[in-house]
């Protein structure tokens, strides 16, 4: 676990909140205003599928949305909602809509 006064410290460019709904309570807390990832926006809510993402078996899926996130030029190729519909029908014998996969992707009920 980290404090926040850690992570002030290190004055992250990005933040990837675990196990939450929303970046809100980071974005509108005074404490965190000063850190730059707060500061340009940059403050992402882990999606959640059947899991969240930073474990269990959407795992490789989450590895793609962090490469896409962190570098979207370098992996301008990649579509999201392709490669999670893809994921659920392979996987899961599901088949997503656009829609499901958009919301799955943030963070919100499909």
């Amino acid at each position: 676990m980290v404090d926040i006064e850690q992570v002030i410290a290190w004055d992250p460019d990005i933040i990837m909140m675990g196990r939450l709904n929303s970046a809100e309570p980071v974005l509108s807390d005074l404490a965190w205003s000063e850190i730059n990832a707060v500061k340009t926006g940059k403050v992402y809510v882990n999606p959640q599928g059947v899991f969240y993402w930073d474990y269990g078996t959407e795992g490789p899926l989450f590895l793609l949305y962090l490469a896409k996130t962190f570098h979207s030029d370098k992996f301008a190729d990649i579509n999201m909602v392709k490669e999670v519909k893809y994921f659920y029908s392979d996987f899961y014998n599901y088949k997503l809509t656009d829609e499901q996969a958009n919301k799955i992707l943030q963070h919100l009920n499909p």
